[in-house]
């Protein structure tokens, strides 16, 4: 791993990971890093930027851990966001938004490498996902990779893993029925795929594909007017959406165009999204 693949990585979920639990003020996540009473570190979720109002530094997440982990050493940083956890076969897989459309899939099975069972158990994610999460082992170029991954309505894979976040083939929402033979006329959207299956960990544990609802879930909020468009065979739509800028412009874009869209975000205030609220409220484990 490079600087510039672990500056990807997210400061909460890296924060997150070592046991510092924030508060939360709109955007603003505040850590007690040092050795404080009240919290002066602040990590602005929507850039992914970090910045120490006691001691008037900040930056990105390898400024934060020599800051505060490594006494400025950068390599002794990178081994510390790797993680002694993450297997090597995971460790150099690339980090990155993008999708690959020159990507070739290998197979796709059952999820049964040991680091992505881990990676669903750091998500808090332990069960109900058998028939919307496979394994998928693929390749771009000469380099072969592999991450947890979903299947989206053009057919493309999003994808998944502690390192990687991405898509292959193409890019689009995901459309969910759980009760295919029964038309409904209620849609829950959300706009990541670990927030719904979080929703299905609190509430459905025992029968996941009980909810009397349709699912889209966007997987990426650049994807909004592509879900409007399935709007239409709807009577009731439901937002989902996460709790940063992004999701709250994209949830005011859903209601200017489905002015009886109901913004659900409440249910989960104080959060980033349904994972985060999970993760700081699952009593499971």
């Amino acid at each position: 791993m490079n600087c510039t693949q672990a500056n990807s990585i997210n400061i909460v979920d890296f924060l997150n990971c070592r046991g510092f639990k924030p508060t939360i003020k709109g955007n603003s996540y505040w850590y007690a890093i040092r050795e404080e009473k009240t919290p002066s570190t602040k990590v602005d979720v929507c850039i992914n930027r970090w910045f120490d109002y006691g001691i008037g530094k900040g930056g990105k997440l390898i400024d934060l851990v020599c800051c505060y982990f490594t006494n400025n050493d950068t390599r002794e940083a990178l081994k510390m966001i790797t993680g002694n956890s993450i297997p090597n076969d995971l460790k150099h897989q690339e980090i990155s938004g993008s999708t690959h459309k020159q990507a070739k899939i290998i197979k796709v099975i059952n999820i049964q490498h040991q680091a992505l069972k881990d990676y669903l158990d750091y998500r808090h994610i332990y069960g109900n996902y058998e028939n919307i999460l496979k394994e998928v082992h693929y390749s771009t170029g000469d380099k072969n990779y592999f991450a947890l991954g979903w299947k989206n309505n053009a057919g493309g894979w999003e994808l998944r893993n502690k390192l990687f976040k991405g898509c292959i083939l193409a890019k689009d929402i995901t459309t969910i029925i759980p009760i295919a033979e029964e038309l409904n006329n209620i849609v829950d959207v959300w706009e990541g795929m670990f927030s719904f299956l979080s929703y299905l960990q609190k509430w459905y544990s025992k029968c996941p594909f009980a909810i009397p609802h349709d699912i889209i879930v966007l997987n990426s909020v650049a994807n909004v007017n592509k879900a409007i468009l399935s709007l239409s065979n709807y009577e009731y739509v439901n937002l989902y959406l996460d709790n940063d800028y992004a999701g709250k412009n994209a949830t005011e874009h859903f209601i200017s165009n489905r002015n009886d869209a109901k913004d659900c975000s409440f249910e989960y205030a104080g959060f980033k999204d349904y994972n985060d609220y999970l993760l700081h409220n699952d009593t499971t484990k």
